[in-house]
């Protein structure tokens, strides 16, 4: 009897609601496998659907239930009231429907399962029912507490969230059925934009890595269709006339090159198909607003498209140039100043355009719903769309298929660049750019990864949010703007108690990433199994009773009163306290089981820490949670700031914004906060008059020879002194004005080395520069690349200094975490030593809350290094005093001797 789980997998897959190589269907496969592809209730709807289209109404399915039990049940409830309504299953026969989404008695559900193949619906379909020989009672003794396999496997992370639970199966129900989504996109793509070489073992590879790479990046059985969908548009181009990189290719490089070349222009022909074939003539036809929502950014991603390829295929052109005989003919280049030699800097130069997919992929369910809405509505717009594809390619790819396309295209690059780094060798030229292109892509794929993670979690909680009412809701936002929640991140029954209004009360709770809704159902209660199987209507569902900022409050897990543990019968008992943080209230919430208290910990510590992270308050920034706007990158690490929501932490002052990861690995300097609110004019009458910085540049010192070209590349930049000795650099920079993550460029006094001095929190550190002979070539021609350690090679000293202005030394150094900011020169040209004559303290002028947060509060007699006179006219300096950064008024401040 333990093996009926795998009959009914059988017929699951007969019955074509899961496909042949299903996870499910892997020797290494357990039950709980099958327990965690069904728990949605996806699948359970698309089997009713499939055996009887009139058993659900498609539109009442959330199609991204994600990982609310609210949504989930929702579906389960939607297949259970189908079972009995339009299959005649008994109630005896039916599971209840927290059987299935707690796992608790997995048994009941597959006899529902068998059930219901044995109806004349399902025996229509001329499928064999399970299990196919008659056996006794299921022992559901087999099938119970998968709960604590689900939890053995699938531990919830800090969030609580069952990230896992996210790369399961996922459908797409549209208003002609249920269907998978994976198989035909993946065949579209493939017929778009996918070249295969057969002489060379270049596509098995690239076919290969695609299949275990892309699956990794959204659902697997989604993107397996999406795949498909681009070949078949591919292979489709692949018949037009396409400006070749090399006629013959010689070289395994050499195909990838060409692959690279001619699969963009292909992808950019099916955005022109996209526009001449389907915008165009639906322009008079569509609603503008529906129109507007199908096509959104088709046209820029055209407009980037073709720019990308058309220098994508010069820097290719040029790299040709390079390798060809004396002698021979060479390509003209159109724009020699605008144009990238190198295929890495094509790619370097073009991903931040690249970042709106994010918005393409964001709306792209939204858009082929709303043509699936149209086509089931509106008659002769569906013949209309339906004209359009016959045009397009004798109908052989359908509008809403096409619309995958872009989104498979992006995220292929990194795999492009991946074989031809493989096929470049390590003294290339380009070699170590292509890492970087390579680099940078991945961090492009990611970004959109979660840009789509994100936009299924917002919808889920749009949906919950429908079926919320309360005052509170509609303040906070309600479903118009699920953003201001944030991600889904649990739910579930509890008991509540709060200590100023007694007893305990049976309560649902919804967390999100920023809020806690304490909700009263207001669907019947009662103990018959079909007090389960209510229809979900447009009513009611739950009123708001409370709503929480988890910001406010901090988690006490261990109760005063002791009831932390059972008392006895072991239902509800099991506590902990939510505490306001500023008069220090309490709730109480209970769980029913200690594996429950368990996970709502897990959730709740992992959110109140996520608002309050440590490292925040040791970084010397103001940092709090923010929502960043798209393409975004993390100032200590440069990568993109992930998702839709919540992605990082912005400070207050300076407004940086980074990961949570780099919190702790920032300076403690922070940058220079915006004034404060102008003053009145009689508090800021007196001012302090001070003599202009003295000159940097002395007379040339004699010096050894260096590099040919060094010197006179490094003139003109506010950060090279020149000729200056290693004890000097460091006399300047220990300067107690000068502020950690100043920097200069000098030439040494008794060797041709260049070198970078830094100052940090402990004290000022020396660098020297290498200079490498890239080609073989002597030192001082175009060939030099400099360098602090391997991991990076740049062309000129400039793009070293502007690369780790944004990237941490620690990439070279490891006890060197810090940044380039300032130069020495700025800060000489704009620290003057002043005392603060009288004490001030934010407020005296009556400013408010937004003056005291960027304001210094000072004692008369304070040590003051102005740093900034930008907003003079204002009455207000920028300076450092005490460890902090802040601005103060300049009429209680008076000079002291000027710095030599």
């Amino acid at each position: 009897m333990a093996e009926l789980w795998k009959e009914c997998m059988r017929w699951l897959i007969d019955c074509k609601v899961l496909p042949d190589d299903h996870r499910v269907t892997q020797p290494s496969a357990q039950v709980i496998d099958l327990a965690l592809t069904l728990r949605d209730g996806l699948v359970l709807c698309r089997l009713a659907s499939n055996l009887d289209s009139s058993a659900i109404n498609l539109k009442d399915v959330s199609p991204r239930p994600q990982t609310s039990q609210f949504l989930c049940v929702k579906n389960i409830k939607l297949f259970l009231t189908a079972c009995r309504e339009h299959f005649g299953l008994t109630d005896r026969e039916l599971f209840e429907p927290h059987m299935l989404y707690d796992l608790s008695r997995f048994g009941q559900v597959l006899i529902t399962l068998s059930a219901l193949s044995k109806t004349a619906q399902a025996r229509s379909k001329n499928i064999a029912p399970f299990p196919i020989v008659s056996r006794g009672p299921v022992d559901d003794s087999i099938y119970k507490n998968l709960d604590e396999v689900a939890d053995h496997h699938f531990p919830p992370n800090h969030t609580g969230r069952l990230d896992s639970a996210y790369d399961r199966l996922r459908i797409h129900f549209d208003h002609t059925g249920a269907v998978y989504t994976s198989d035909r996109e993946e065949d579209v793509y493939e017929d778009i934009c996918y070249i295969t070489f057969k002489q060379t073992e270049l596509h098995e590879d690239v076919v290969y890595r695609r299949q275990l790479d892309i699956r990794a990046s959204f659902a697997e059985a989604y993107y397996e269709r999406i795949e498909d969908i681009y070949d078949v548009i591919c292979s489709y181009s692949k018949k037009n006339e396409i400006p070749s990189v090399t006629q013959t290719p010689l070289n395994k490089r050499d195909h990838c090159m060409k692959e690279l070349v001619e699969t963009e222009n292909s992808y950019v022909m099916a955005l022109r198909m996209l526009k001449q074939h389907f915008m165009k003539p639906l322009s008079d036809v569509l609603p503008v607003a529906k129109r507007d929502v199908i096509f959104l950014k088709i046209k820029d991603l055209i407009e980037i498209h073709t720019g990308f390829y058309s220098q994508l295929c010069q820097a290719c052109q040029d790299e040709a140039d390079a390798i060809s005989p004396p002698g021979s003919l060479k390509h003209t280049r159109a724009n020699s100043f605008d144009v990238p030699s190198r295929i890495s800097d094509v790619f370097l130069r073009w991903k931040e355009k690249f970042v709106v997919y994010g918005d393409f992929i964001e709306n792209l369910t939204r858009a082929q719903e709303t043509i699936d809405d149209l086509c089931a509505s509106e008659p002769s717009i569906k013949i209309e769309i339906a004209k359009c594809e016959m045009a397009a390619e004798q109908g052989k790819f359908r509008l809403r298929d096409l619309l995958t396309v872009p989104m498979q295209r992006v995220l292929k690059y990194h795999l492009l660049l991946d074989q031809l780094i493989k096929n470049t060798s390590s003294d290339h030229d380009d070699y170590d750019g292509l890492r970087n292109a390579h680099s940078a892509f991945l961090d492009l794929n990611e970004y959109l990864n979660e840009v789509k993670r994100d936009s299924d979690d917002l919808q889920a909680v749009q949906d919950i949010l429908l079926n919320i009412e309360g005052d509170n809701i509609q303040a906070h936002g309600g479903a118009c703007d699920p953003k201001k929640f944030g991600r889904h991140v649990k739910e579930g029954e509890l008991k509540v108690l709060f200590h100023d209004n007694p007893p305990k009360k049976n309560r649902y709770i919804f967390v999100f990433d920023k809020v806690l809704l304490i909700c009263k159902a207001s669907r019947v209660s009662g103990t018959l199994l079909f007090s389960f199987l209510i229809r979900m209507t447009d009513g009611e569902q739950y009123v708001c009773k409370d709503l929480l900022q988890l910001s406010d409050y901090k988690v006490d897990e261990t109760p005063k009163d002791g009831s932390k543990k059972g008392d006895g019968k072991g239902n509800w008992t099991w506590s902990w306290h939510l505490v306001q943080r500023v008069d220090n209230t309490a709730i109480t919430m209970y769980a029913k089981t200690e594996q429950e208290r368990k996970h709502w910990l897990a959730a709740l510590k992992g959110l109140v820490e996520r608002m309050n992270p440590a490292e925040a308050r040791r970084a010397g920034h103001c940092f709090s949670v923010a929502t960043t706007t798209p393409g975004t990158n993390c100032k200590f690490c440069r990568l993109l700031m992930k998702g839709l929501v919540y992605q990082g932490y912005q400070c207050s002052v300076c407004s940086i914004v980074v990961h949570k990861d780099c919190l702790e690995k920032l300076t403690l300097y922070c940058g220079r906060p915006e004034p404060p609110p102008r003053r009145e004019e009689s508090l800021i009458s007196s001012s302090v008059s001070l003599p202009p910085p003295r000159p940097l540049n002395g007379p040339p010192l004699p010096s050894p020879r260096t590099p040919l070209g060094v010197e006179e590349d490094l003139h003109g930049y506010d950060w090279f002194q020149g000729r200056m000795s290693r004890p000097e650099a460091t006399q300047r920079l220990s300067a107690k004005y000068v502020p950690p993550g100043t920097f200069m460029v000098r030439l040494s006094m008794d060797r041709p080395d260049i070198a970078i001095s830094v100052k940090d929190e402990e004290r000022v550190r020396h660098m020297r520069v290498a200079i490498k002979d890239e080609a073989g070539f002597p030192i001082g021609t175009q060939d030099r690349r400099y360098y602090l350690a391997n991991a990076h090679f740049f062309r000129s000293m400039k793009e070293l200094i502007e690369w780790y202005k944004d990237h941490s030394l620690c990439e070279s150094f490891v006890e060197l975490d810090i940044t380039l900011q300032r130069t020495y020169f700025d800060i000489l040209n704009s620290v003057t030593e002043v005392t603060s004559n009288y004490s001030y303290e934010p407020g005296d002028d009556g400013g408010g809350d937004d003056v005291k947060s960027n304001v210094l509060c000072l004692k008369a007699g304070a040590q003051v290094s102005v740093l900034d006179k930008k907003y003079d006219n204002q009455g207000w300096w920028l300076v450092h005093a005490q460890h902090q950064t802040g601005y103060f008024p300049k009429s209680h401040l008076s000079q002291k001797p000027s710095v030599a």
